[in-house]
């Protein structure tokens, strides 16, 4: 799953010079890391961490602190490295963010599991925005990319769902449908456009995005890696925003997807407490200084060569 999208340039000064070590704006909490398929982008065959399932007091700690903050928080995204709507518990955990006076409540899906019993509990759970992932638009192409998911029951499912939120007269959730551009695809990339651009609904906020292919840091060598480029920028994610796993571990961003650079946890920490921890502190002082080499992961991430919501 993807998870970022970039943030707008009168931002970075912001965040790179005025930032101030309050609390997050954004919260990623991964309900699961469970997944029903393989695609070609993720490097699901590399992860080695248990795959599981946030249990629901844990999410409601994490809920309870953020509606402490909620003023400060922008959005919650319900999602990390998996496919959310496995978690037999997301509707609950929707419902009960927005009881807490969550603004925005966002998860991403391939949307295979979005049958139309699920596409009315999440209408009806008080969801803000979901994004699809769907990247082809052939059963050929979008089955060499989505292993093991069926390109029939996937358009049907996103297709059915934009109908059923018709009907009900709702503009939420808003809708994203995101492509991302490959080899395999990129023929497609005209017909993707022009054919959910006429189903979509732009006046609830519906859109479609095109993304980029990155490398999840050590999972996939889709583009040069950070340390194979001498002009590199810095990361503002560890200034905004904190990626929550399902076990309440905390790494820096969804793209450490094997937990490889602990920041702290949540089982027995507030999220106040660990974003003001040392090793956040030393991580920030390092891409303020671009020091990437003293870190574990950032060092490798391709996003550093980048301009996609980073400085």
């Amino acid at each position: 799953m993807f998870a970022y999208f970039p943030i707008k340039i009168r931002n970075v000064f912001y965040y790179r010079f005025l930032w101030k070590a309050g609390f997050p704006e954004i919260i990623h909490i991964e309900n699961t890391n469970a997944c029903n398929a393989n695609c070609l982008i993720c490097a699901r065959e590399k992860m080695t961490r248990p795959i599981g399932f946030m249990d629901f007091p844990l999410f409601k700690k994490i809920i309870n602190e953020c509606s402490m903050h909620r003023g400060t928080i922008r959005e919650v995204h319900l999602h990390g490295y998996g496919e959310p709507l496995l978690d037999r518990m997301i509707f609950d955990k929707i419902r009960y963010a927005k009881s807490k006076g969550i603004k925005k409540v966002y998860f991403v899906t391939n949307a295979s599991l979005l049958k139309s019993d699920v596409a009315r509990a999440l209408i009806y759970s008080g969801l803000d925005r979901i994004k699809f992932s769907f990247y082809g638009m052939t059963k050929e192409t979008y089955e060499k990319i989505h292993i093991g998911l069926k390109f029939e029951e996937a358009e049907e499912n996103v297709r059915n769902f934009l109908t059923i939120r018709k009907q009900k007269k709702s503009r939420n959730p808003s809708v994203n449908i995101q492509f991302v551009p490959q080899n395999d695809n990129l023929r497609e990339k005209d017909i993707f456009f022009n054919k959910w651009d006429k189903l979509i609904d732009r006046k609830s906020g519906d859109c479609i995005e095109e993304f980029y292919l990155h490398n999840w840091i050590y999972g996939r060598d889709y583009n040069p890696k950070g340390k194979e480029t001498v002009d590199l920028r810095s990361c503002v994610i560890p200034f905004y925003l904190i990626q929550i796993l399902w076990n309440g571990d905390v790494v820096p961003c969804v793209f450490d997807f094997n937990g490889k650079m602990p920041m702290g946890e949540i089982r027995t920490k507030s999220i106040k407490e660990v974003w003001r921890d040392k090793r956040y502190k030393l991580l920030r002082g390092y891409h303020r200084r671009r020091k990437f080499d003293k870190t574990i992961s950032c060092y490798q991430c391709d996003q550093l060569k980048t301009k996609n919501g980073l400085l």
